[in-house]
């Protein structure tokens, strides 16, 4: 989880605390970018 923290270091802090909770949810990086370039449900 360290490397992933360190790229996120350019982001708002609660950004990247919202998207590590993601993924420690098992949510994977694919999904999360989805979500971001589409945030309305499909």
């Amino acid at each position: 989880m360290e490397m992933i923290h360190t790229q996120f270091t350019n982001l708002d802090p609660e950004w990247v605390e919202l998207i590590m909770e993601a993924l420690e949810l098992g949510i994977s990086e694919e999904e999360i970018k989805k979500f971001l370039a589409n945030p309305t449900p499909c």
